[in-house]
């Protein structure tokens, strides 16, 4: 319970400096980048995602790396720090969770739910309250899957996801259900393509082989061109 605690205080720490950092952002001051050297890593590497913000971002970020190497420190090197400390932070929240299901002593429902700020944001989406706790587990699987992939804290991921779209399941699941509609696509074109292209090697007598050999890719773009036709009527570019 004091490592859940523990996380807690960090990312409750992390979310009060990206407000401090979005206010110094809206009203800023070149004088000020002296004073941002002197926070964390994080509030660092956060500052330097949120230049492109301000204007004359390219001339603001190059005096904000003057300012850090005039300090002995270095961007990339805080990035590749952050970027494990995320990295180990998520394999302890894992192994937590791991742990309590495995000997159940509390339920995950109500430990997610006092983990920062991440189940407000979810909450933003209309449909969230709705759900059931499988559901509910099941997006937040699904979060800390694509914050890692991105290299984030699951805060500052379900914060874009849920900018993108507010029924935030629809970008969540947008890349799983793609690939699910790609492998049914390929199966049909192969499949078709098969079909068609046997029946065509009944014309070659002397060798059906060659005659498959030959006819199949021209056969699959036919297939293909016609597979898209039908699609697009079915469902039209809005």
């Amino acid at each position: 319970m004091k490592k859940i605690k523990d996380i807690c205080i960090i990312e409750n720490n992390k979310i009060n400096e990206q407000k401090k950092i979005d206010k110094l952002i809206k009203n800023f001051n070149p004088n000020n980048l002296k004073d941002i050297i002197n926070y964390s890593a994080y509030t660092i590497v956060y500052f330097s995602e949120q230049i492109k913000k301000i204007k004359n971002s390219n001339n603001i970020f190059k005096l904000f790396n003057k300012t850090l190497e005039n300090n002995n420190l270095s961007l990339r090197k805080l990035i590749n720090e952050e970027h494990l400390n995320n990295t180990n932070e998520n394999i302890l929240i894992n192994n937590i969770f791991y742990s309590i299901k495995k000997v159940d002593l509390i339920e995950i429902e109500n430990l997610f739910h006092n983990l920062c700020e991440i189940e407000n944001i979810l909450n933003e989406d209309p449909y969230y309250h709705l759900m059931t706790k499988e559901t509910k587990i099941l997006y937040r699987k699904q979060l800390f899957k694509i914050a890692n992939k991105k290299k984030q804290d699951m805060f500052k991921c379900a914060k874009e996801l849920i900018k993108e779209d507010k029924n935030i399941g629809n970008v969540l699941f947008k890349h799983k259900n793609n690939n699910i509609k790609t492998i049914i696509y390929l199966l049909i074109v192969l499949s078709l393509s098969i079909v068609f292209t046997l029946i065509l090697t009944n014309f070659f007598i002397i060798n059906k082989i060659l005659g498959f050999v030959i006819l199949f890719i021209p056969v699959s773009e036919i297939v293909i061109t016609f597979i898209n036709k039908i699609y697009l009527k079915l469902y039209p570019k809005r």
